[in-house]
């Protein structure tokens, strides 16, 4: 948390008006890994603003290996 609340600090001293904690756990899934993660990012208070998630695009062979790896993983743990 010491980490995040460094980059909060040094976002407020640049005069930046949005700070983007990136992604949160889906509204109709409770039992998302990432439900406790969503509790924390919204005790901070400001607003949601939906996005499109960053995606990976292998543009060699030898990256769809580690991309089908990845997949496979995140699919497991619930983050599909």
């Amino acid at each position: 948390y010491l980490l995040l609340w460094k980059a909060i600090q040094e976002a407020k001293k640049r005069n930046c008006e949005i700070f983007n904690f990136w992604g949160i756990a889906p509204k109709n899934k409770p039992k998302h890994p990432w439900q406790g993660l969503t509790f924390f990012k919204k005790g901070f208070g400001g607003y949601q603003k939906d996005l499109i998630h960053a995606q990976d695009l292998p543009m060699g062979r030898r990256y769809w290996l580690n991309w089908m790896v990845e997949t496979f993983r995140r699919i497991k743990r619930g983050y599909s």
